[in-house]
């Protein structure tokens, strides 16, 4: 998705070209249209975009069409012709909107049509709501937000939290914070210096790139029935005997407040612990403790290979059966294509992390490898309709397992060579 990760000045042909030949369709982020729309829709559009987390607007993309409506879809690129769009885009700009937004223009050249060009306005995330402004026109006054791929005005619950809010990407950001720390707690409390084992923490958060906006009606009780039907369509058996398999972890919620939570512990010969939230905003926040068995008794298996200089250390160290990992992240991922679907469009921030007692051990072809570090974080970004295709899903999860594969100083021809014993886990919780 490199068309959202490079500056505006970077954006060339090819990543427009990538946006309709992957059919990235709108969201909460991105608008196309074919050419441009009456002035004051384009700047109640760039004020939607204003008062959520920011945008872009492709003008010269022609949409997929259902009973002649537009889908949201970029069907092929047509272009505008060349003109002097910077002058025109910031007039409408400046013109209907209070505070006043000044968008970023990119103007490029269509390479097949010369006297074309594609045009990409960038709109930042304001500071402060802005409010759409025109004498002739019964929606001034008011203030529009980008919902999922729409425009909308801001009602009563919305402006109070448009005037209550900080920028999303730095709310986002102390988020991240708050459960880095939250789960450091935890790890430190529960694994202190009179508990001893080898255990493993497993967290997984989700963010969809809403800023905040309810997408999950808790007082629905559709919904909640919803959810907790969940755990009859995520039935696969856990691929290890030390983690429950994944429905204990949801066929529980209940409501307590601001969102809807799931938490056992289960005390005998292994110790497990988990905790499942899943909040209005759309955010996912959970964590699995378990205590696996640890690499002894694989080392003394004369047909495991691994580092003779530090069996010492594999004597500690908890081993880590291959399939738990992407087990764990394809189920939350399958999760979250259940709550979000009809619902959410847009980005979705992730973020993995595994903490453990002592270096883990992870099992690949025979050969047994230490991890090199004991305490690993994976964040990645990816589109909702990468979960709704089944080729893009397994292509997003085996770039979060090269990433997990690294952790244990395998290089990057080792990685791809390895990733292959993945396939098959992948492909089976995938289904």
């Amino acid at each position: 998705m490199s068309f959202f990760y490079k500056p505006l000045s970077e954006i060339s042909f090819t990543d427009i070209e990538f946006l309709v030949q992957n059919k990235i369709r709108e969201s909460y982020d991105l608008d196309y249209k074919l050419d441009y729309p009456q002035n004051k829709n384009l700047a109640k559009l760039m004020i939607s975009f204003a008062n959520a987390t920011g945008g872009y607007i492709v003008i010269g993309i022609e949409e997929e069409k259902i009973a002649n409506k537009n889908t949201g879809i970029p069907k092929e690129l047509k272009g505008v012709q060349k003109g002097d769009h910077s002058t025109k885009i910031t007039q409408i700009a400046l013109g209907h909107t209070q505070p006043k937004i000044f968008p970023k223009i990119k103007i490029i050249d269509y390479e097949e049509q010369p006297q074309k060009v594609i045009v990409i306005i960038s709109i930042d995330e304001a500071p402060e709501p802005i409010m759409y402004f025109h004498m002739n026109d019964s929606d001034s006054n008011k203030f529009f937000i980008r919902i999922n791929d729409k425009n909308e005005p801001a009602d009563q619950v919305l402006l109070k939290k448009l005037f209550s809010r900080r920028p999303f990407f730095e709310e986002l950001k102390q988020l991240e914070s708050k459960i880095t720390k939250e789960q450091k707690l935890i790890f430190d409390d529960y694994f202190g210096p009179d508990v001893g084992g080898e255990y493993i923490f497993f967290g997984f958060s989700l963010f969809p790139y809403n800023n905040n906006f309810d997408i999950i009606n808790t007082n629905d009780k559709d919904v909640e029935f919803f959810l907790k039907d969940l755990y009859t369509k995520l039935s696969h058996r856990s691929p290890s005997r030390e983690i429950k398999d994944f429905y204990h972890l949801i066929r529980n919620l209940s409501y307590n407040g601001d969102s809807y939570s799931s938490y056992y512990r289960y005390t005998g010969e292994k110790y497990h612990e988990a905790e499942f939230d899943i909040f209005s905003n759309g955010n996912i926040n959970t964590y699995i403790i378990f205590k696996p068995r640890n690499a002894t008794n694989l080392i003394s298996e004369s047909h495991k290979e691994y580092d003779e200089s530090r069996k010492a250390e594999y004597a500690h160290s908890p081993f880590f059966y291959h399939d738990i990992f992407p087990y764990l992240i394809i189920m939350f991922l399958r999760l979250a294509k259940s709550i979000f679907k009809n619902k959410v469009e847009g980005r979705f921030k992730i973020m993995t992390r595994i903490m453990a007692t002592h270096n883990i051990s992870l099992d690949v072809y025979e050969f047994l490898q230490l991890s090199s570090s004991t305490d690993f974080s994976i964040k990645r970004t990816l589109y909702f309709n990468e979960l709704m295709d089944i080729e893009k899903f397994k292509i997003f999860v085996c770039e979060i397992l090269k990433e997990f594969l690294r952790y244990f100083n395998y290089n990057l021809k080792e990685v791809d060579r390895y990733l292959e014993i993945f396939h098959a886990a992948v492909d089976r919780y995938i289904s």
